[in-house]
């Protein structure tokens, strides 16, 4: 449903997570473990983002957020993140964000 939601956004498999990529350019990984999956948009992207995803619950860590399996997932604010990394990173010559 995310991939869907972006044009050209890429779903690919590289060190054995899954990552959107927008024209060679990271966008979103994710991980999964026990309990809870993580979300990492970048450290840059996550600043960004981190009083909006303290307020929806979710454990916000230097370089990732996790959502446990029992929260609700807020496919709005994902899809902030994702457009703002997709923005921030156009025409962007590299895989990961230089800064």
């Amino acid at each position: 449903e995310l991939k869907d939601a972006f044009d050209g956004l890429d779903l690919v498999v590289k060190w054995k997570q899954p990552m959107l990529v927008k024209d060679g350019a990271f966008i979103l990984g994710f991980s999964v473990s026990k309990k809870h999956f993580s979300v990492s948009p970048d450290k840059y992207a996550l600043d960004q983002f981190r009083k909006e995803l303290e307020e929806s619950g979710y454990a916000v860590k230097k370089m990732l957020f996790s959502i446990d399996f029992s929260q609700e997932i807020n496919k709005d604010l994902l899809k902030k993140i994702i457009a703002f990394n997709i923005e921030d990173r156009k025409g962007s010559e590299t895989f990961w964000r230089a800064r």
